[in-house]
């Protein structure tokens, strides 16, 4: 009877077969890597464009940019900007942020406050602030520019009669867009402390989470700057962005963190940027000037 026969690859012929698809996945990796970096840098973006014209609305609306104070943020006064009119209704503006009536909502999960490069997106914040305990707090990766951390002043020879408020000043008076000597373009509106209650350095997560409320969108989520030594362990220092987000300008992007300006501008602020020009994007009224080239 005749013999039949199979078709198929010999076993040289499958081992070259398996060679040449490992390759080609061993290409494709790191252009599928890029491509959600950059996808992810992109939408991070987007959130900050969409949280900077909330600002605006709020501005058109009030004659001023919301008021930072210890027990109160930016983010539950622009929840009606941001098509979060519902949880508006829920957070109450006459309580502190961490008082019962406002621990409920600010467990709710808002996409546009936190970026995709971002590791843990599903990280909550849990702790004791002035003796009241809270649990479950959903976190921002943005904080707003408040001012330069006292910190810098002597330690980085900014001198004590030097104006160090940003865009949102915590003393009590609400800044107008009219006040802004330095003009929006040039001054920063919001900016990434990313990865909160985890504490990253240079990349890397360490043993210890970060304590306190730092993280999370219904407290003050606002930054004092001040730039941290070579090795992001102690502030003030010359290191300016991704050092740390420990009180620092952090990110989760190749060469940078994302920052919106006061006209609504966004961009990517780059890794050793000078110190000195941080602080003049910082501030509000310092009269300094700043190329786009500096940052």
């Amino acid at each position: 009877m005749p013999r039949r026969t199979r078709n198929g690859l010999t076993l040289p012929a499958t081992l070259v077969a398996v060679a040449l698809l490992a390759a080609a996945g061993g290409l494709l990796l790191p252009a599928v890597q890029k491509w959600r970096a950059e996808a992810a840098r992109v939408q991070c973006q987007a959130n900050l464009r969409r949280l900077a014209a909330a600002c605006h609305d709020y501005e058109s609306a009030h004659g001023s940019f919301p008021l930072t104070t210890p027990t109160q943020g930016w983010v539950p006064h622009l929840l009606p900007h941001l098509g979060e009119e519902r949880l508006a209704r829920r957070f109450r503006l006459d309580r502190r942020w961490y008082e019962a009536e406002n621990q409920a909502p600010s467990t709710s999960r808002l996409p546009f406050l936190l970026c995709p490069a971002t590791p843990a997106p599903d990280r909550t914040l849990t702790g004791t602030h002035d003796e009241v305990r809270f649990t479950g707090l959903a976190p921002t990766d943005y904080v707003c520019s408040e001012r330069l951390d006292s910190a810098v002043v002597d330690g980085m020879g900014v001198l004590p009669t030097f104006n160090r408020l940003g865009l949102f000043p915590r003393d009590g008076v609400p800044l107008k867009v009219a006040a802004v000597g330095d003009g929006l373009a040039n001054t920063l509106l919001f900016l990434e402390e990313a990865g909160r209650p985890r504490h990253y350095v240079f990349g890397r997560r360490q043993e210890r989470d970060l304590t306190g409320h730092g993280g999370a969108w219904g407290a003050t989520a606002a930054l004092q700057v001040n730039g941290h030594t070579a090795d992001a362990k102690e502030y003030p220092g010359p290191c300016a962005v991704n050092c740390t987000n420990w009180r620092g300008v952090y990110g989760f992007h190749a060469g940078g963190a994302g920052v919106a300006f006061g006209d609504g501008a966004v961009r990517l602020l780059r890794e050793g940027v000078d110190i000195y020009v941080l602080f003049a994007l910082v501030t509000a009224n310092g009269n300094e000037v700043v190329a786009g080239s500096d940052y």
